[in-house]
């Protein structure tokens, strides 16, 4: 049967309140679950390549044409621990910080935090995380837990 609704996903591990029922069938579903990095998610919704997807709250503010699906988000109202900041010295000494290339979100929220709450303006290098030379020529990085690929 071919699914009628194109649903666009992360495979990290906070995603997986959302997506597992339709992920192993436990429920009956119309959608074909397509999982990617957020990055590539939110070209692929721009692309028209997805009708849904679960994209980065940066990419939402970029588009104004697009809808938010009520009562439906990954958040939380307390600390999380899902983003980390990892430095060879003391915070406030970082220059350049290596973030991840798939995460538009995570690097958003470590802007504020180093920009507004420390009054830092460190370098944030993109890079592909699964890649040699990641942590190459930074003083830190951001890791976020993710589950999956």
């Amino acid at each position: 049967m071919q699914k009628l609704i194109k649903l666009g996903s992360v495979s990290f591990l906070n995603a997986k309140l959302l997506t597992y029922a339709l992920e192993n069938n436990l429920i009956k579903h119309e959608f074909d679950l397509i999982q990617t990095p957020p990055s590539e998610l939110s070209v692929k919704l721009f692309n028209k390549e997805i009708d849904v997807g679960l994209i980065p709250v940066a990419e939402l503010l970029k588009r104004k044409d697009y809808s938010v699906v009520p009562q439906i988000s990954i958040s939380s109202f307390g600390k999380v621990d899902s983003v980390i900041v990892l430095a060879k010295s003391d915070l406030r000494e970082l220059k350049t910080i290596a973030v991840d290339k798939r995460s538009q979100s995570s690097t958003a929220l470590l802007r504020i935090v180093m920009e507004i709450f420390y009054g830092l303006q460190p370098s944030y290098l993109s890079r592909d995380i699964d890649k040699e030379g990641f942590l190459d020529g930074v003083d830190g990085y951001y890791a976020h837990w993710r589950f999956g690929t």
